[in-house]
């Protein structure tokens, strides 16, 4: 790895998504980001990087240019996901973040803390990392910090309640064409005021919704019920 990456300094993008990359190789990596400061995306997903993503973590600053950065599937957990977090005020151009398919659980806390440094996000992917209630919540009220979000990506996780917190902070972001929380229930007053909320610019990826002249409805009862997972709106 440390090879690899010290004859990069010329390269912009590093994809090594699924090639068997360990803790090991990650921090190699970490070590060597110095040589390809030019750097604008990496994407590592697929890798079972673990506690080697800390070390990454602590090297990010680096490469100041990056603008898009894929974690997806790497085993990180809420202390990785701290020490990632805690490094966005060294990359404060990011457009795109992807940290999907890993348990970030409440580590998603400090991410509400530390958006503010990447005012340009563009996409947020977290989709399936067990982020609950107070997790959604914090990152609804942190939304402020990155008006020009047009994609956030929430699906299967347990947000519970907290999904009343998200709607009321929506109009933080008025550049959202894209949100999607598929996989969990809500209650149909949550759903009708998501609905609302998101009106006709946002495309709104749910099982509840379904698109309509334009713009979405809910799904009646029985149409939810003929849905693959037989979902139904969750007790008021």
């Amino acid at each position: 790895m440390r090879g690899l990456v010290e004859n990069l300094d010329y390269v912009t993008v590093l994809r090594l998504s699924n090639v068997n990359m360990g803790e090991e190789e990650a921090a190699v990596l970490g070590a060597s980001l110095a040589c390809i400061n030019g750097l604008r995306e990496l994407n590592i997903s697929g890798n079972e990087l673990g506690h080697g993503i800390i070390e990454l973590a602590n090297h990010i600053d680096c490469v100041p240019s990056l603008t898009r950065l894929y974690l997806r599937s790497t085993k990180m957990g809420a202390e990785e996901a701290t020490a990632v977090f805690r490094c966005l005020p060294g990359i404060t151009l990011l457009r795109i973040l992807d940290l999907s398919c890993n348990p970030l659980g409440y580590g998603i806390m400090e991410l509400a803390k530390n958006l503010n440094f990447v005012p340009g996000l563009r996409q947020l992917w977290l989709y399936e990392t067990r982020m609950g209630e107070e997790e959604v919540s914090a990152l609804a009220r942190a939304l402020k910090d990155v008006p020009d979000l047009d994609t956030l990506v929430l699906s299967f996780n347990p947000l519970g309640r907290g999904v009343s917190v998200l709607i009321q902070h929506l109009s933080s972001v008025p550049e959202l064409v894209f949100l999607y929380l598929y996989g969990f229930e809500m209650t149909k007053s949550e759903a009708e005021e998501l609905c609302t909320a998101c009106g006709r610019y946002i495309r709104l990826m749910t099982e509840y919704h379904v698109p309509e002249n334009g713009s979405y409805r809910l799904r009646t009862e029985a149409e939810l019920e003929q849905r693959a997972r037989g979902y139904a709106f969750a007790d008021e």
